[in-house]
């Protein structure tokens, strides 16, 4: 094997194991990003299930001690449904329009590399080769530049579990009688 054919099956070796490692991240994130929406769908259909629920035997019951606190638990969990939904909708919205930024931007990269190295491998001399991987590194650290920017924390997750969990409070506690624990 002389050293073009050498270069070359490097290339591809790097190629390969690149494809391999961008598809198991992918697929990690893609399961991930699957879970999430999961579980802010299960969050949005437990509560809206819950006032469902709740709202027939809303006065019809003697189980109810606190009604403010049951329409508060009630609200909160409106709350969940509406922003859960809105959160769901935005976030897909905002995920396609960065796919369609990312896949034009980085298929442009991923082209000037095939040109040059078209282009260089075709006259292949000692000085195109140095030409070849200078371009490369140029094209890499322009990529690396331009490469997104660590995203802020997404509290979506955090705000839909924390009003879920207070609305099942208030709606248990709507189910108390305070009056039989306060002696006035």
């Amino acid at each position: 094997m002389n050293i073009d054919q050498f270069i070359l099956w490097k290339m591809d070796q790097d190629d390969r194991l690149r494809d391999i490692v961008n598809d198991t991240a992918v697929n990690a994130q893609m399961e991930n990003i699957k879970l999430m929406r999961n579980l802010i769908i299960h969050f949005i259909a437990i509560s809206s299930a819950i006032i469902g629920f709740t709202i027939p035997i809303f006065g019809k019951t003697e189980l109810i001690k606190s009604p403010m606190i049951l329409l508060s638990g009630l609200a909160e969990l409106l709350i969940v449904v509406i922003y859960g939904f809105w959160y769901l909708t935005w976030m897909l919205q905002k995920e396609n329009r960065d796919l369609v930024i990312q896949h034009k931007k980085y298929n442009g990269y991923l082209d000037r590399l095939r040109d040059a190295r078209n282009s260089f491998f075709s006259n292949m001399t000692e000085e195109t080769k140095n030409i070849w991987f200078e371009k490369q590194k140029e094209v890499l650290v322009e990529m690396e530049k331009s490469a997104p920017k660590e995203q802020k924390l997404d509290y979506a997750l955090d705000i839909i579990f924390a009003a879920f969990f207070i609305a099942l409070v208030l709606i248990v506690l709507s189910l108390v009688d305070f009056s039989r624990y306060i002696n006035f």
